[in-house]
């Protein structure tokens, strides 16, 4: 009884490199750190804001939007800050600015959160504060508060 080895070899190399394919990242750079955007380099600087929408916000003419780290689970914390489209903004965001803020990392305060605060520059009324909650050190999570002023009454 004689075994077709070359068959067997060509068998075994097609199997290796399926199964080296299914192991291998996909090729090309990841599409999402490239929307990412490092919020520290933007810490301090005066913007124009025009409201928040669920987990977006709009700093002039950018649409942002708090990423909750998918990967996380139960204990969802914040991933980053991406960039939106710019026709994401239609009808969600005041048209004319309410506020000017400045954008103030917040590094673990008090051991209890981390992440970011848009702070007015007249007043100091923090209008949106982002980032993870440390409180439950069990289960961290995501934070995204809007907190409006009230309307003035004459």
């Amino acid at each position: 009884m004689t075994f077709n080895t070359e068959f067997l070899r060509e068998r075994h190399a097609q199997r290796r490199a399926a199964r080296e394919k299914t192991l291998q990242p996909p090729r090309g750079p990841d599409p999402l750190p490239e929307l990412m955007l490092d919020l520290n380099a933007w810490r301090y600087h005066a913007f124009a804001f025009h409201g928040a929408h669920s987990n977006r916000f709009k700093l002039g003419p950018h649409v942002l939007e708090a990423v909750e780290d998918a990967s996380d689970g139960y204990r969802s914390a914040l991933e980053g800050v991406q960039l939106c489209a710019p026709d994401t903004d239609k009808g969600l965001f005041f048209a004319a600015p309410i506020a000017t803020v400045e954008i103030w990392p917040i590094e673990r305060h008090k051991g209890c959160f981390g992440g970011f605060e848009l702070r007015d520059v007249n007043d100091r009324h923090v209008w949106l504060r982002f980032g993870t909650d440390y409180a439950d050190h069990w289960y961290p999570m995501f934070v995204f508060e809007y907190h409006p002023k009230e309307p003035k009454t004459p």
